[in-house]
């Protein structure tokens, strides 16, 4: 009786510890289930990252395509506007330039004609001058011819009277 119950306590045992063996067999299994899925959940969210990374590169690189679209549309139209204003600029330049050179050329024609009225009026009046003189000169000429005409014949009138006394 004694040897049954060894006998019995040591079944218990044995069942005891292969209920252990098959409860850390199935706790085992369990973890390596919850970790399998884990690991394929962390792939899959890391698989959603990806996904979701390169759809936000590629929404980056077509706004920036566009960015840079826009920029050298702006680009363009600045050059043109510029070069368009470079030319106005050029153009009034011109015109200024243009401006400069009649203003110039009436001032030097200005200058031209008073220095040719200045001139003819020097000349007008040196030949006034020059008149004025022989004019002076031919007064005097027939002052003088007219005292010796009148000398003559006061000389002459003297002599006859002389002539007319001796007589």
């Amino acid at each position: 009786e004694g040897g049954g119950l060894l006998r019995l306590l040591a079944e218990e045992r044995e069942r005891q510890r292969l209920e252990d063996e098959r409860r850390k067999a199935e706790e085992a299994e369990r973890a390596r289930l919850a970790r399998e899925a884990a690991a394929r959940k962390k792939a899959e969210e890391e698989a959603r990252r990806k996904h979701a990374a390169d759809l936000a590169a590629e929404e980056n690189a077509r706004r920036l395509a566009e960015q840079k679209s826009r920029d050298d549309e702006d680009a363009r139209r600045r050059r043109g506007a510029m070069r368009r204003r470079r030319a106005e600029l050029d153009e009034a330049a011109k015109r200024r330039a243009e401006e400069e050179r009649r203003r110039r050329d009436a001032a030097r024609k200005a200058r031209a004609d008073a220095d040719a009225a200045r001139a003819e009026a020097e000349a007008r009046r040196r030949a006034e001058e020059q008149q004025r003189l022989r004019d002076e000169a031919a007064a005097r000429a027939r002052a003088a011819a007219l005292a010796r005409k009148r000398r003559l014949e006061a000389a002459a009138r003297l002599r006859a009277d002389e002539d007319a006394r001796r007589a």
